[in-house]
């Protein structure tokens, strides 16, 4: 096998620099690569197999079983996190929050408003936030909720997931 090093690689105007067919430019195997700002590095995702969990009514923030770990490449990284859900409550307020567990950073929080009696399906949700690590240290998003009143059901009509995704700067 033969080593080229140069400095850089250009093309002319109007052509491509193409990989040969069946082969795989490595970008990765002996050093680092240098992503332009905006490129997503990495994607880590957690989904729920089921719907329908019910919780009794929790009237302090508690972990609702959603998470995701994430060891970000880089710490000038920027992470945006979503997570999508489904929930019903009878009686009372829920509220929902997406937290950063080493740190305990709230990344965001979303309240839903007041229903009462038999229970009422709110339908699916969505939270998202941006998260600036301070290191390269893996990190692990929740969703955490209570409700004031009444009782909780999370994932009611749909499959809860959260999503991470580590954005270049």
């Amino acid at each position: 096998m033969s080593t080229l090093e140069l400095k850089e690689l250009s093309h002319p105007s109007g052509e491509v620099i193409k990989i040969a067919s069946g082969k795989t430019l490595d970008l990765n195997s002996q050093g680092t690569t240098k992503m332009p700002a905006g490129s997503v590095i990495q994607v880590k995702k957690f989904q729920s197999a089921s719907t329908g969990s019910g919780t009794s009514t929790v009237t302090s923030m508690a972990d609702d079983g959603v998470q995701v770990a994430i060891t970000p490449k880089y710490a000038n990284s920027l992470l945006f996190v979503s997570c999508t859900s489904g929930c019903s409550v009878s009686g009372g307020y829920a509220y929902f929050r997406i937290l950063e567990n080493v740190s305990s950073t709230v990344v965001q929080a979303a309240p839903w408003g007041n229903f009462s009696g038999s229970p009422q399906q709110l339908g699916s949700f969505t939270i998202t936030g941006w998260y600036s690590p301070p290191d390269t240290s893996t990190r692990t998003f929740k969703l955490q909720g209570y409700t004031t009143a009444g009782t909780r059901y999370l994932n009611y009509s749909v499959y809860p997931n959260i999503t991470v995704m580590e954005i270049a700067q």
